[in-house]
């Protein structure tokens, strides 16, 4: 065995490095890649060319062997007028433009040509050569269009077309944002958008012939079935689309009463107002006249009342009209009645007790805030002029602790009614509930009656009649032993439990009375109960929030772009289209561990094509000489191999193609016969996009290209005369 002269390799290494670092070298680079680039654009102008001359010799020969067909051969001769009349003329010019600056050496038509004739007299060889290079081929084929059927019919299980426009918007990790009226307006005005559509979530406590349970109801406009393809498989749907909010033309949705007009976080009017809590009610204060904003705490009935201002704010659900008694013509919202003053906050327990706040001082806290009209009682209008900070100063509660002595603090509230102070300003008793370590004394307020009541369901009335229709599915009727042939038109009556999200307003558990509906269709749906109703029964019944909106754009494209605008507000968004793109993710790297077992029978047909043209060229050597000797030159003689080769590479794609693609079908339609012996359908399993056709026979030109490139490198290199002398 030869030894390696390791002092040969880093020397050579050494020279290689300082040849890099010369500045010869960098010079020199310039000129050499400025002549390069033509000579590059040249080879590949060369092949392109060639590649399209080699098609439309196949496709010739396609067609010719076509028109020996018994029955084509009639429709041929008719159609071959049409074709002898322009399409074979620009065939020809196109033929001449690319053989144009060839002008003298042999045009690569006649090579071609010459290559085909060269293969038909070793038929058998060059056919087994081209199957072999198909099956390699159609391999990969199969194994990749499985994987492009399987994935389709795996998305269409999972999404329909529409539904990769969708998106699903919910409020998110944070408690300040709501889905509401002013929400949808927001992005309705975002580009692309076309529509918006509410979805509320609520419990709905089901009763039918005394069989109670809680299933889930969703409230929906008649446009969700529309946006979401739902269709009954018995019965019908309801009609009604109201979701009652402001159209886009400006006209109030589901107006039954006659409402002020108001501005937002403006006051009512001028005067100010004496008003007071409630007996036994505790009110809960907020930051500002809005649902949306935080709430402080709790504040209780005040001996001689407080002074204040009544403001226009959010709407609520109330059992009078104050809730919901005004409205904002620029904003396009309903208004309600605030109160705002100065009130003392305190915090209520689990057991329904109520504790002061507490400042750093020790001291009762008191906070500007505001409170809903539904839980006052507006004893008197004061005189217009009246400043609230003054009126306040004299005719307001104030906190103070009056008594400090070693060991022992006491609080107490003064309240005044004309500048004078009552020492039982509250009516609540003082109990002392913990001693800290310095010795002061937590007092704890409850009530003076009897007992401190917790709180109670609060069960709400329809503002407006619902529609009281429903739509169900198989599993609730399921549930109730119902058959869905007989359910149209059967009555059950129902409550809905609404969440404190849904109303804001709302303190503890609030349900509906309960109605009584009837059931308009069935849904074929077996895995839940649940039934809709019309979105406008839950807002009537004083849902103001919305548990999920639906989000359609214009087109697939434009979805992220407009989830992306919605998640920058602040809200969370999600739509069928990650899970499809999950699915592509995942079959993408399935199909590459298909196609890499395929590119095992390609790399095997390669090589027996590569053995097929070594063997050619040895066999043809005296040929080879012939031709030499008569004027052929090196790179005709090199045109003429290639020609072969990307004859063989060519067909072999393109009958690798029809094999793969036929296996596939075979396939499918023997999978689908054990599918529809057991019901479930035909299954195509496999499927070829056409930007795969199109890679497959570039891809197998060039693998033509570099399987002839060393035997016709070889051939330019055989001498004449070596070549007539040889055996």
């Amino acid at each position: 065995m030869k030894k390696i002269d390791w002092k040969a390799v880093g020397r050579k290494i050494i020279h290689g490095g300082r040849l890099l670092l010369s500045s010869q070298f960098w010079l020199s680079l310039g000129p050499k890649i400025k002549n390069g680039i033509p000579k590059l654009l040249t080879t590949l102008w060369g092949f392109t060319s060639f590649f399209i001359l080699l098609l439309i010799f196949l496709v010739k020969r396609f067609f010719s062997l076509l028109s020996r067909l018994p029955l084509i051969k009639i429709l041929f001769k008719k159609l071959t007028p049409l074709w002898e009349k322009k399409p074979q003329k620009w065939l020809e010019k196109l033929v001449d433009f690319l053989e144009a600056k060839r002008a003298s050496e042999i045009r690569r038509t006649r090579l071609i040509e010459l290559a085909y004739k060269n293969m038909n007299l070793k038929r058998t060889r060059s056919l087994i050569t081209i199957g072999g290079m198909a099956v390699g081929i159609g391999a990969i084929v199969f194994l990749v269009s499985l994987g492009y059927g399987l994935e389709k019919l795996v998305i269409k299980q999972v999404a329909r077309l529409e539904e990769l426009r969708i998106a699903d918007v919910s409020p998110g990790e944070s408690t300040v944002l709501r889905l509401n009226d002013e929400t949808i307006k927001k992005i309705r005005q975002i580009k692309n958008v076309e529509e918006v559509i509410p979805v509320v979530s609520v419990v709905g406590r089901v009763n039918f012939k005394n069989a109670v349970a809680d299933v889930l109801t969703y409230g929906v406009p008649k446009k969700y079935f529309t946006l979401t393809k739902l269709k009954p498989d018995k019965g019908k749907l309801f009609e009604s689309d109201e979701i009652g909010m402001i159209d886009e033309k400006g006209e109030v949705a589901g107006v039954y009463q006659e409402l002020a007009e108001g501005k937002f976080h403006r006051r009512v009017f001028p005067n100010l107002v004496i008003f007071n809590i409630l007996p036994e009610k505790a009110a809960p204060v907020w930051e500002d006249c809005s649902l949306e904003s935080k709430v402080l705490g709790y504040t209780l009935r005040l001996e001689g009342g407080f002074v204040g201002e009544e403001w226009w704010g959010s709407s609520y659900q109330a059992e009078t009209d104050v809730g919901k008694s005004g409205f904002d013509v620029e904003k396009g919202i309903f208004l309600g009645k605030w109160l705002r003053a100065k009130f003392p906050l305190f915090q209520k327990t689990e057991e329904g007790k109520m504790i002061p706040l507490l400042d750093e001082q020790g001291r009762q806290k008191w906070e500007w805030a505001w409170v809903m009209a539904k839980n006052v009682q507006i004893t008197e209008i004061l005189p217009a002029g009246e400043v609230l900070g003054e009126a306040t100063e004299s005719a307001q509660a104030t906190a103070s602790a009056q008594t400090e002595e070693e060991g022992e603090t006491t609080a107490a509230f003064e309240a005044t009614d004309s500048a004078e102070a009552t020492e039982s300003a509250m009516v609540f008793d003082s109990v002392v509930v913990a001693t800290d370590s310095s010795g002061v004394e937590w007092v704890e307020l409850q009530a003076a009656t009897p007992t401190a009541k917790k709180k109670e369901v609060v069960e709400v009335e329809f503002s407006q009649p619902p529609e009281a229709q429903a739509v169900v599915s198989t599993g609730l009727l399921r549930m109730f032993g119902l058959n869905s042939n007989k359910a149209i038109g059967e009555n059950f009556r129902v409550s809905f439990i609404i969440v404190k999200s849904l109303m804001p307003e709302a303190e503890g558990k609030v349900t509906t009375k309960e109605t009584e509906y009837r059931i308009l269709g069935v849904i074929n749906d077996d895995s839940t109960p649940y039934f809709y109703v019309p979105l406008v029964d839950l807002r009537r019944a004083g849902v103001n929030n919305f548990s999920q909106l639906r989000v359609m754009v214009k087109s697939e494209k434009d979805l992220a772009a407009v989830r992306k605008e919605i998640e920058t507000i602040g809200f969370r968004t999600s739509s069928t289209a990650d899970t499809v793109a999950q699915i592509e993710k995942l079959f993408r790297n399935i199909r590459i561990l298909l196609a890499t077992l395929g590119l095992v029978a390609l790399a095997v047909a390669v090589l027996g094509m590569f053995n097929t043209l070594t063997v050619s060229l040895l066999e043809r050597t005296r040929e080879i000489g012939g031709m030499k000797a008569m004027g052929m030159v090196s790179r005709e003689v090199r045109d003429l191999f290639l020609a072969e080769a990307m004859i063989m590479g060519l067909s072999g794609g393109i009958g690798g193609i029809i094999f793969g693609w036929g296996a596939g079908k075979i396939f499918s339609l023997i999978i689908s016969s054990i599918a529809v012996f057991k019901g479930q359908g035909f299954l195509d399993l496999t499927y070829v996009p056409m930007f795969f056709v199109v890679f497959i026979i570039i891809a197998s030109f060039l693998v033509g290209i570099f399987t002839g490139l060393y035997p016709s490198r070889r051939a330019t290199k055989i001498s004449a005369l070596n070549a007539l002398r040889y055996e």
